[in-house]
């Protein structure tokens, strides 16, 4: 989050903010609980405790056994998601290697072409079987950080299907030039790898992990590129070389937006130009939080955080929560369609920009018991929760990633059930322990 703060005041744009002191002391006082929290769990967690065992082997015995289910329902889970995304016609992907190939070669176009009003028109979309995502998407997600943390565990046919299943995801991304789904699959392998070597206090268990090793810096290095592609209309190789000229985000300047490398040349390198744009990539919710803060507080009634439930409440209810929302009262100065909103500003349409400040105390306190238990412990549930909080954290600034999207959310909550269900069931055993000695 730090990182974030220093390229919006020093990083190659300057941004347009409003209500600078305000913004400043809100974000001072979002770092603080959130740390306090953590702290606050930590200190606590330093008391000395009867010796109750806390692993959730019976968590990864259940993931071993019924592999071949996690892995049946992960994959219809992806064949649904991948409709929705591409928009085809059937459920059974027939264009599956034929979308990818055009993804690859014409990333921009394919991208300009799937955010598009004319993709987004056309589509009718079955909400029933997009509904059973309420569930398959629980498997979904926990196939690959499961694989990443149990993978000695599996026989090798286990390992060849459960990878494939895993890819299916990345292929969709790919096929719509949507670099979203590559950036959270990389920052899960990541976040699972650091947790294996804190468990083992090792990096030796990588020797183990070649596989996602692997995986992980080829699908960083397509991605970076691919993004870059998609943002530039050209090739890295092709603006190094001179080939061609990126094209600049220049709609950022009707904005108040200053490109502090045109102040000094005229023409910038690649590397100046991806740097551009992944900042912008990161920062620019910070924008639509500063100038939310002109706003006053609307209730958005506890579903204001996710856009998801904003549209099951709005066109399945009937209800008109999105309304109610600094996205939609500042999107003619900032349009939700097109900029980023910071995490903050989505908890602030249930609780107020004031009331963040508890919210971001509890995820605090949350993040430290889920270290404790993942690292020291080395709790199953724990630690499939842990690249979900990771992706949190590194998009906070620029939205609210798993929150606003039901492949996150649903498996973020009914881990937290699970993994909350845990403890409370520790604390009886704990207590009825203390009694009988």
């Amino acid at each position: 989050m730090a990182v974030t703060l220093w390229l919006l005041f020093f990083g190659p744009l300057a941004w347009p903010l409003r209500n600078l002191e305000t913004f400043l002391i809100l974000i001072f006082l979002y770092h603080i609980a959130f740390v306090s929290g953590y702290l606050g769990k930590i200190v606590n967690s330093l008391k000395p405790k009867r010796s109750i065992e806390n692993k959730s082997d019976w968590a990864e015995n259940l993931f071993v056994d019924k592999f071949w289910i996690v892995i049946l329902l992960a994959f219809i889970g992806c064949l649904i998601s991948h409709r929705n995304l591409v928009h085809s016609d059937s459920y059974i992907p027939w264009a599956f290697f034929s979308e990818i190939k055009r993804g690859i070669l014409h990333a921009s176009e394919v991208r300009t072409y799937y955010a598009s009003p004319e993709f987004a028109g056309k589509f009718t979309g079955n909400k029933y079987v997009t509904a059973l995502l309420l569930v398959l998407s629980f498997f979904k997600y926990i196939l690959l950080p499961g694989m990443i943390m149990l993978w000695e565990r599996l026989s090798l046919p286990k390992k060849i299907l459960g990878t494939l299943v895993v890819l299916i995801p990345v292929a969709s991304g790919i096929s719509i030039s949507l670099s979203s789904i590559n950036f959270a699959y990389l920052f899960t392998t990541f976040i699972c790898l650091g947790v294996l070597i804190l468990q083992t206090r090792s990096f030796f268990i990588l020797k183990s992990r070649k596989t996602f090793i692997i995986g992980f810096f080829i699908l960083f290095i397509f991605t970076i590129l691919n993004f870059y592609q998609v943002k530039t209309k050209a090739s890295f190789s092709e603006v190094s070389s001179g080939k061609a000229v990126p094209v600049r985000m220049d709609y950022l300047r009707e904005k108040g937006v200053v490109f502090k490398n045109d102040q000094y040349r005229v023409k910038i390198t690649a590397f100046e130009d991806l740097y551009e744009k992944l900042s912008v990539y990161l920062v620019n919710g910070y924008v639509g939080m500063s100038i939310s803060l002109d706003k006053d507080f609307q209730s958005a009634f506890g579903v204001g955080h996710s856009t998801f439930l904003q549209r099951v409440f709005d066109q399945h209810l009937g209800l008109d929560i999105s309304s109610r929302t600094y996205q939609q009262r500042i999107s003619t100065e900032w349009d939700k369609d097109i900029f980023w909103h910071s995490a903050y500003s989505y908890f602030a349409n249930d609780v107020s920009f004031y009331g963040v400040i508890l919210v971001m105390f509890i995820f605090g306190f949350y993040l430290a018991s889920i270290s404790i238990n993942a690292f020291l412990y080395k709790d199953f549930i724990a630690s499939l929760l842990m690249p979900l909080f990771g992706i949190f954290i590194l998009y906070l600034p620029a939205n609210n990633q798993i929150f606003s999207f039901i492949e996150t959310m649903i498996p973020f909550w009914l881990l937290s059930i699970i993994y909350i269900g845990m403890r409370t069931d520790l604390v009886r055993r704990v207590r009825s322990y203390k009694l009988s000695t």
